[in-house]
């Protein structure tokens, strides 16, 4: 009966010590994931100010370490935008629209491509960069009717990302200034939200960004990973699908004609102001790597076509390059490779429309 007993145990204890050391394993794996793929609270400290027209802009003269997925270094001009002071001396000078792109997160400002696009020209040409996260086509149409007759660019340059066609970027009062975090004022329909559900929705995006360690015992982060792999998987014929990027209903029909609209305006005033007008695409690190087109943005474009708008422009996603990864390790913004390529890529593209500033490149 002993000798049964200790079969009994032998039998069963193999198989109880193969799923612990799968579990440990999984459990390992799902720590690797969590630190690999979980965001870290931003902080961004005195960056954001509340502004009445924008929701949120950069406070003037902010000056710091702040850090997003990656810690870098900010100084905001008294105009309220990344930079050193504004000089106005240049006899040539280009306006440059975007969001954290323009911006230049996560990089030193060296590193983002309108400052090696500036570095391209001497003291001739000169690069203004309004670029503000978080901004869409209505902050934009807002910030050039405000910034233009104070610059006076002889070309502006709105950087388009895919994201642009979402609503909260097609609406200037989409957010505001809560506790030193920019967050979002209404629902996507519209509906404006009161100020409990605001501190209710922060608190969750700050659970969400942080690590629990009962999420990891559950392996909740690499059943997640691996859910995320099946449904790419099951939908590789719809690349929009595969990736994830438009297929909320975040960028609908009317947000997208609301776009449209409001890109028009922004040539518009660009062209009033005195200067050309150019919408540049950025393509996002999956556009770039499998050479697929967001769908939101080829339905942006088509009306902008049947609008006969006939704007200038530059397609960077036909050009970019599938060899090279233009994120970041955790981060989706351009690494320095990525911005001295899109700084090569606006400096042929002003040359072209602009043959007479050949002689103030840079040799």
């Amino acid at each position: 009966m002993i000798g049964g007993n200790a079969v009994f145990h032998h039998f069963f204890a193999i198989p109880a010590a193969l799923i612990g050391s799968l579990y440990v394993a999984l459990l390992m794996a799902d720590l690797a994931v969590a630190v690999l793929f979980t965001q870290p609270p931003r902080q961004t400290g005195a960056l954001y100010q509340q502004d009445p027209e924008r929701g949120h802009a950069h406070t003037p003269g902010f000056r710091g370490e702040i850090f997003t997925r990656y810690p870098f270094w900010v100084g905001i001009n008294r105009h309220g935008y990344r930079g050193d002071e504004w000089r106005f001396h240049e006899s040539f000078r280009v306006a440059v629209l975007g969001d954290s792109f323009v911006f230049g997160e996560p990089l030193p400002i060296a590193e983002g491509f309108v400052a090696k696009a500036a570095a391209r020209f001497d003291d001739h040409v000169g690069y203004y960069n309004l670029g503000v996260s978080g901004y869409g086509p209505a902050h934009h149409e807002v910030t050039l009717a405000r910034e233009c007759p104070v610059i006076r660019p002889r070309a502006v340059y709105y950087m388009f990302y895919l994201n642009d066609t979402a609503w909260d970027n097609i609406r200037a009062d989409a957010t505001t200034i809560l506790n030193g975090h920019v967050v979002h004022t209404m629902d996507r329909h519209g509906h404006r939200l009161t100020r409990e559900t605001l501190l209710k929705k922060l608190e969750e995006a700050r659970s969400q960004e942080t690590l629990y360690w009962a999420d990891v015992v559950r392996l909740h982060h690499v059943s997640e990973l691996i859910l995320s792999r099946i449904r790419v998987i099951g939908n590789k014929g719809d690349p929009a699908v595969r990736f994830r990027q438009t297929t909320s209903p975040d960028h609908s029909p009317e947000d997208i004609e609301r776009a449209a609209r409001i890109i028009q305006k922004i040539d518009f005033l660009a062209r009033e102001c005195g200067a050309d007008f150019t919408m540049i695409i950025l393509p996002s690190r999956w556009e770039a790597r499998f050479g697929v087109v967001e769908p939101a943005t080829e339905r942006l474009l088509a009306l902008l076509d049947k609008a006969n708008a006939k704007l200038d422009l530059l397609d960077l996603r036909r050009t970019a390059s599938k060899e090279h990864d233009l994120g970041m390790p955790k981060d989706d913004h351009y690494n320095p490779q990525a911005t001295t390529w899109v700084a090569e890529e606006m400096t042929r593209h002003l040359l072209v429309r602009h043959p007479e500033l050949h002689p103030f490149l840079r040799p």
